[in-house]
C-alpha cells in the first residue's frame, strides 16, 4: 500500500476504489471531497452542498463485512517506507509511537488488512436526497468545485480495518523477529499488540477504531437542471452532461478521482480562502 504499484493497491483501482496514502479515520460516506489542480480536499458533509435539506439524509449502512477484501497483503516494502506506513497506521490507530527501534533489522515489510468491513450509501438515495433540497447560488462549495474550475466528488462506500498485521524480513526473504513485549511497552494500551509469541516476525496491531483504506466516490455535477451524482470521468466539465437523472435507474460506476496510478493524499491548504480571492469575495 506505500507505493503506486503495490498489487493490493492496483486490485482496489480496478474495482473503482481510491486508495488513501495514509490510512486513518474520519473518512465516511456522504463526505465531499473537492478536487483543484493538484491539490484534493476533504470539504465536510453532503448537507453542506444545499440549503434547506431533507429531515432525513441517506442512510449509511455500516460495518458490513466485505469477505472478498479480507487479509489483502501489500506488496514488500523497503524497510524505510514501511515504517513511514506503518507509523501512519499507529498513528491512527490512537498511538502515536516510535517502534522503529524495534525493526531496525528488519528490510522488507509487508501488511495484511484484516477485519475489513464497508460502510455504504445507496448512490440512488443520494440522488433523491439532492433533488428535495434546495441549491444555495452563493455556496461556496457549489461556485467552487461544481459550477467553477474544479471537481466535486461524493464518497459513496469506505473500506475499513481494525486490525493490521505487520511482516518482518531481511534481504533473502528469512523472518526477522522483533521484542514483541518492548512494542507492547512502548505502546502502553494506545494500541493493542498481539504476536504467537514474545519474539516473532509477525505482529498485529489493532485499536478500538476502524481506519479507511479506501473508499468509492462518485462526481456531483448538474444535469437535467438539478445537482446529481453523474458517470464522468475525472478532468471533464459537469455542467452540462448529457445525463437525465429522471430517466435512469443508476448513476452509473464510481469514478478514480486520480487517473494516473497514484495513492491519494488529502491537501492542509486553506482551499476557501484561496477560492474566496479567486471569486472576487
Amino acid at each position: 500500500m506505500g507505493v503506486c504499484h503495490d498489487k493490493t493497491t492496483t486490485m482496489l483501482r480496478t474495482q473503482n476504489y481510491n486508495v488513501v496514502r495514509h490510512p486513518r479515520d474520519g473518512i465516511n460516506p456522504l463526505d465531499l471531497i473537492g478536487a483543484f489542480k493538484d491539490a484534493v480536499h476533504q470539504l465536510g458533509g453532503l448537507d453542506k452542498l444545499i440549503t434547506n435539506p431533507p429531515a432525513n439524509a441517506p442512510t449509511i449502512t455500516r460495518d458490513q463485512i466485505a469477505a472478498d477484501l479480507e487479509g489483502q497483503q501489500s506488496d514488500k516494502q523497503a524497510a524505510g517506507i514501511g515504517l513511514s506506513f506503518l507509523s501512519s497506521i499507529l498513528k491512527a490507530l490512537g498511538g502515536d509511537l516510535d517502534v522503529s527501534a524495534q525493526y531496525q533489522k528488519a528490510r522488507r515489510l509487508q501488511f495484511t488488512f484484516n477485519d475489513v468491513v464497508t460502510d455504504t450509501v445507496a448512490p440512488l438515495d443520494v440522488g433523491e436526497y439532492l433533488k428535495q433540497g434546495q441549491v444555495n447560488a452563493d455556496n461556496l462549495v457549489l461556485q467552487q468545485f461544481v459550477l467553477g474550475q474544479g471537481t466535486l466528488f461524493l464518497i459513496t462506500q469506505t473500506l475499513k480495518a481494525k486490525r493490521i498485521t505487520v511482516k518482518s524480513e531481511n534481504e533473502n526473504g528469512s523472518e526477522v523477529k522483533v521484542d514483541v513485549p518492548v512494542i507492547k511497552g512502548i505502546a502502553s494500551g494506545k494500541v493493542n499488540v498481539e504476536a504467537s509469541a514474545d519474539q516473532s516476525s509477525l505482529v498485529t496491531y489493532s485499536g478500538d477504531k476502524s481506519i479507511v483504506f479506501g473508499f468509492q466516490a462518485f462526481r456531483v455535477g448538474v444535469a437535467g437542471g438539478v445537482l446529481s451524482l453523474v458517470p464522468a470521468a475525472p478532468g471533464s466539465v459537469s455542467f452540462g452532461v448529457t445525463f437525465d437523472p429522471t430517466k435512469s435507474k443508476s448513476p452509473g460506476d464510481p469514478v478514480l478521482i486520480e487517473d494516473e496510478e497514484t495513492l491519494l493524499d488529502f491537501s492542509t491548504d486553506d482551499w476557501e480562502a484561496e477560492a474566496k480571492k479567486r471569486l472576487g469575495k
